[in-house]
């Protein structure tokens, strides 16, 4: 279960479409929606996969294992990206998820657009508008180097190790020798990080899944990554059918600045 308040369940309409066309994505079955009386605070009933998620488990994984994660991710991604976006009500809306079908953007707040967009183009002025930020000549700079000519593809919008499940038997490092017996947890530098079988089990949080230009779903996926935590490898992991994004990112990096 889910809960929380203002919980955005117009996503549900997409994994549903998902779940009918990629049936072999990992994601959970939802099994109904309830809202609290007078309140805004919404249960999302839904199934649980095993595992922990992979933000946890990260720092304790080898390279192989690393790279097995990027592997099965690859194999995850192409069965929903190249998914084509069905007829939505409203004609214009092309680019987005949900029911009515949104672009939204998620920076150190989400923000939804407010109408229907039909193509690259409209796309661009959604991320380089702020109710709160004057259009100085910076933004008009960062305008500049935005391109239209991207293909649209299906999108989770948060690929975060935190949003996957995976379930991982580390090597006992006790029965190996590498601590001795009486220890009950294995620090970074005990932990053989070799030895470590990891399985994704499920993807989560889909709020901000959509179509979009092929980019978006690298740039996000780097979103919340700080310099210098345990995640800061992550980049070298992404899988493969996403794309790499250098010139992309940069410009996100400078929006992401320009929001504040």
């Amino acid at each position: 279960m889910k809960i929380g308040h203002d919980i955005d369940i117009g996503h549900i309409h997409t994994l549903e479409y998902i779940e009918h066309h990629a049936p072999r994505v990992p994601i959970p079955d939802i099994h109904g929606v309830l809202q609290q009386p007078n309140s805004n605070r919404i249960f999302v009933l839904m199934s649980r996969a095993p595992g922990e998620p992979l933000d946890s488990k990260w720092k304790f994984l080898g390279e192989n294992e690393k790279s097995s994660i990027r592997e099965q991710l690859d194999t995850i991604v192409g069965y929903f990206r190249f998914l084509p976006a069905p007829v939505s009500d409203e004609t214009r809306a092309v680019l987005g998820g949900g029911s009515p079908r949104r672009c939204k953007d998620a920076r150190r707040q989400v923000r939804v657009a407010q109408g229907c967009i039909s193509n690259e183009r409209e796309f661009n002025e959604f991320p380089i508008s702020h109710p709160h930020r004057a259009q100085t000549g910076n933004i008009s700079m960062i305008k500049s180097y935005l391109e239209d000519d991207h293909k649209d593809f299906l999108a989770h919008g948060d690929f975060h190790p935190r949003n996957m499940k995976v379930l991982a038997r580390l090597k006992d490092p006790v029965a190996d020798g590498a601590l001795p017996k009486d220890s009950l947890y294995p620090t970074d530098d005990t932990v053989n990080k070799s030895t470590t079988p990891v399985t994704i089990t499920e993807i989560l949080d889909w709020e901000m899944c959509g179509w979009y230009p092929e980019y978006w779903e690298y740039v996000k996926a780097l979103n919340t990554i700080t310099p210098g935590s345990d995640l800061d490898d992550w980049w070298a992991y992404l899988p493969e059918k996403i794309g790499i994004w250098p010139r992309e990112h940069a410009i996100d990096l400078m929006l992401s600045r320009w929001h504040g």
